[in-house]
């Protein structure tokens, strides 16, 4: 009487990603911002973002945690450096896919020819990511930014629309 058992059969691959667990997003790219104070008008300014973000998953398919979003800005006065730090949530309505959506709120501050300038801002987003191996995604997100400031009595607006490039690990 033979009693022996054959061997399991072996794991199986993983062939399905999901967006959750830790998330780690850094994103670059060109665009066109917005500069303008209270007592001028609103001036056109070549713009290149650069984004941090990182954070983690409560539930698969949605990303809390804190960014950092730059933006230099080129006008024909020299322009500036725009940048916006605070809480952000990326949500993926198909956590499988990579369809996202998002914004932030925070401290934004603004420095160009005049005084630094500080005051509050915000941003929404959307993109794609695609999948480039186990837990890694690569895509394209455009960015909308908006910021308030003042310094000595004076405000002013900065903001920008860029196409970025990102790298995504979740």
């Amino acid at each position: 009487m033979d009693f022996s058992v054959p061997p399991p059969p072996a794991p199986l691959a993983r062939i399905d990603y999901m967006h959750n667990g830790l998330y780690v997003r850094v994103s670059a790219g060109p665009g066109v911002g917005f500069v303008g104070g209270t007592d001028s008008d609103i001036e056109e300014a070549f713009a290149f973002g650069l984004d941090a973000m990182i954070g983690g998953s409560p539930s698969d398919g949605l990303s809390i945690g804190g960014a950092a979003i730059t933006n230099v800005l080129a006008t024909g006065d020299g322009g500036g450096f725009q940048y916006i730090v605070g809480p952000f949530f990326d949500a993926y309505p198909n956590p499988r896919h990579g369809g996202h959506f998002g914004a932030m709120v925070g401290l934004s501050g603004y420095a160009g020819s005049g005084d630094p300038m500080f005051g509050a801002g915000g941003s929404l987003y959307g993109g794609y990511d695609w999948w480039v191996g186990p837990n890694w995604s690569s895509g394209m997100m455009l960015r909308g930014t908006g910021g308030f400031v003042t310094a000595n009595g004076v405000g002013a607006f900065s903001g920008s629309i860029l196409a970025l490039i990102t790298l995504v690990y979740n």
